[in-house]
């Protein structure tokens, strides 16, 4: 099997908080197979898909958390002890791994501007 990068015109309906949410990308990449036309999910497809939808919900994206937390001086776990999660939650939403809640984003931006 030959696979190439084609820019697809890529739609999908992702749920978050118990809201559904319809993500669309107009150029995403998806490597496809030049005799079928089959496509399969590279490892950075699924970033662009949450990055997205994070952009499409109003979150705090993983650079930003890490910026807000850094500029305070704050460790994760004296982040993660002010809003009430495991340090582990933390690493996560700055790593991108974890898209935290809209009730934990409204506590981050609290807790940031209360510095």
């Amino acid at each position: 099997m030959e696979v190439f990068p084609q820019a697809t015109d890529f739609t999908t309906i992702r749920k978050h908080d118990g809201r559904t949410y319809t993500i669309h990308i107009p150029d995403l990449e998806i490597p496809t197979c030049r005799k079928c036309g089959d496509q399969t999910f590279a490892v950075g497809d699924c970033d662009r898909i949450i990055d997205a939808m994070r952009a499409q919900t109003g979150l705090l994206t993983p650079e930003q958390i890490l910026a807000h937390r850094s500029e305070l001086g704050m460790t994760q776990q004296v982040l993660a002890d002010q809003i009430g999660v495991a340090k582990e939650s933390i690493s996560r939403w700055e790593t991108g791994a974890l898209i935290q809640s809209r009730v934990i984003d409204n506590m981050l931006r609290l807790n940031f501007r209360s510095f």
